[in-house]
């Protein structure tokens, strides 16, 4: 279905460009005003063009480090239970991969937002101050497959 999009949107777009192009030139002719009318329609049909055809930007990704209570360490929601974050649907399974990442589990794990899916991954967090950080948890990463071992810790300078 996208490429049947995407396919309709190139068609509409060089009809458009043409069509711009051929009125103009037949209503202004070959003036200077009708050639700088022509050149402005066309460099707004390829700007709005690339606007709607452009990919839509990559998000970064949302970090969340917590504490062994399970608890936002930092940010507008320190102090809050990390499940709060989160639909109700997700708080068991992410609550649970937390605690196995505190012990050592590093995981990445999908969870469904009613029709989304949405990829985390959830590790510990070696620090020296070990009561105020103790893992991460990491949602819509770009790495398909994890860069460190599942064993790994992440550590913090």
């Amino acid at each position: 279905m996208a490429s049947m999009n995407r396919a309709a949107s190139w068609l509409l777009f060089t009809t458009g460009l043409a069509l711009v192009v051929v009125g103009l030139s037949a209503a202004l002719g070959f003036t200077v005003g009708g050639i700088l009318a022509s050149i402005a329609s066309v460099a707004a049909l390829l700007y709005a063009g690339s606007v709607w055809l452009g990919g839509r930007p990559v998000a970064a990704p949302s970090v969340i480090v917590f504490d062994r209570d399970l608890r936002i360490t930092g940010g507008p929601h320190a102090g809050q239970p990390i499940g709060t974050q989160f639909p109700p649907a997700m708080r068991d399974e992410i609550e649970r991969r937390c605690v196995a990442a505190i012990t050592g589990q590093h995981s990445r794990f999908v969870c469904r937002d009613g029709a989304h899916q949405r990829v985390f991954d959830a590790a510990l967090v070696l620090s020296e101050r070990p009561p105020e950080i103790c893992g991460v948890l990491v949602e819509g990463a770009l790495a398909t497959t994890p860069t460190i071992p599942y064993d790994a810790s992440v550590g913090v300078v």
